[in-house]
């Protein structure tokens, strides 16, 4: 562990690499869970190319146990 973050480019490319196994899976419905820093990026940087119902509020802060649902 250290105090660095992770740079947002780098969430990305692995949002980006994340998504591509999740469409790969032959499931009709998966579950995801993850930290909201991990989540908040891949939604504003990845997920919004992908989802085919996208709104802007998806792209907002995440509250405690939220649960968003999203078409990709």
């Amino acid at each position: 562990y250290n105090d660095r973050r992770e740079p947002l480019d780098d969430i990305e490319i692995r949002g980006r690499t994340f998504i591509e196994w999740l469409r790969s899976r032959q499931e009709k419905e998966i579950v995801v869970v993850t930290h909201s820093g991990f989540l908040l990026t891949f939604v504003n940087r990845v997920l919004r190319d992908y989802a085919v119902n996208f709104s802007e509020h998806h792209g907002e802060e995440f509250r405690n146990a939220e649960l968003r649902s999203f078409v990709v």
